[in-house]
């Protein structure tokens, strides 16, 4: 959950040892970007070709649908920012929306990580 320059990097190195990735990101601009085989992350060096590989490959490939994503997955895992508001404190609504959103597709004996 998440294809920021943290999560897109993970998706795709999953997805170069084998394992079947669906990468969610809220954005539908991003997820399209990646089904094309595009890398919406810059300044990753490697990051495009291994991108395109594992999306030609049926490897990888993204969707909003975070419920849904969660639903078919055995392992998720959250990678979504954690802002700092004006006021210096942490702003957990990225993290509180994702919980929310894999929470209702969780199952028996599924692996979350954050």
């Amino acid at each position: 959950m998440g294809l920021g320059k943290i999560g897109l990097p993970l998706a795709a190195q999953y997805a170069s040892k084998g394992f079947f990735v669906i990468g969610c990101d809220i954005s539908p601009s991003v997820v399209e970007a990646v089904n094309w085989g595009g890398s919406p992350v810059e300044n990753e060096p490697g990051l495009p070709e291994i991108v395109a590989e594992n999306v030609l490959a049926g490897r990888l490939w993204a969707t909003t649908d975070i419920i849904w994503a969660a639903t078919e997955s055995d392992v998720v895992v959250v990678i979504v920012p954690l802002l700092i508001d004006e006021n210096r404190c942490p702003d957990f609504k990225s993290i509180d929306q994702a919980t929310l959103a894999v929470g209702r597709g969780l199952h028996r004996d599924q692996l979350v990580i954050y």
